[in-house]
């Protein structure tokens, strides 16, 4: 995915990225996600901001998690879960300090989900650097 798949506003306020587009709503402090392949469009989720004094951080990470589900379409080759549970587990472990604090979550949690999630998916440790080398090669 090049820079050119990412604008952070379009028109009306929309955050788009690949076939994802996150829509304002009557209340800053939420966004419609929806998908928007011809012929598969759909209403996603509603996602709502942890904090009505941050708004500007809550349209950055809608525009992440936007940015995220596309370069996620774009894999060719996606790994199987070789353990569904503990990818459960990092999904858990992520949304439970997205919970306990959405406005700081704090780096050791996330490091925590991506080992279950790495384990789960029979993932290297340093697949997450590979990755990142990879795309930044791609964007290069």
């Amino acid at each position: 995915m090049t820079k050119d798949h990412i604008a952070l506003f379009g028109p009306d306020g929309e955050i788009r990225a690949g076939h994802y587009i996150a829509t304002p709503t009557v209340d800053s402090a939420r966004r419609n996600l929806f998908f928007s392949m011809p012929g598969k469009e759909r209403h996603l989720a509603t996602i709502v901001s942890g904090s009505r004094s941050k708004l500007l951080q809550f349209d950055l990470d809608v525009k992440r998690m936007c940015a995220a589900l596309a370069a996620f379409d774009s894999w060719t080759e996606i790994p199987g879960v070789e353990r569904p549970g503990r990818a459960a587990d990092a999904c858990r472990l992520l949304i439970e300090a997205y919970m306990h604090n959405p406005e700081q979550v704090d780096w050791s949690d996330i490091q925590i989900a991506l080992d279950a999630a790495l384990e789960a998916f029979g993932l290297p440790e340093d697949y997450p650097e590979k990755a990142f080398a990879a795309q930044r090669e791609e964007l290069s």
